[in-house]
């Protein structure tokens, strides 16, 4: 249940920075590279909480593995959507 509610977590995180980026008018790549490069640090302080808590270390780079890549995963999938259903000129 605990590493359900960190990648729901995530995805929200992930949804705002992407509205806050919008409503900023910020480069998505910014923005991206920016929510990429937190969630990584609270992926593995997340796993190292784990390591001091009793878990393996090897129990917590999978679970870290999951809760990291869930929401980056999201944001190439919005990002391949955006390119997708991009207009074209002509």
């Amino acid at each position: 249940m605990h590493t359900l509610t960190a990648i729901v977590v995530g995805v929200s995180l992930m949804w705002l920075f992407q509205k806050a980026g919008q409503r900023l008018r910020l480069r998505r790549n910014l923005v991206d590279a920016t929510f990429a490069a937190l969630w990584l640090i609270a992926s593995v302080v997340h796993g190292l909480l784990g390591v001091a808590a009793g878990f393996g270390v090897g129990m917590e780079l999978a679970i870290g593995a999951l809760i990291f890549l869930v929401p980056v995963s999201g944001l190439a999938l919005g990002r391949w959507q955006a390119k997708r259903t991009r207009p074209t000129l002509g």
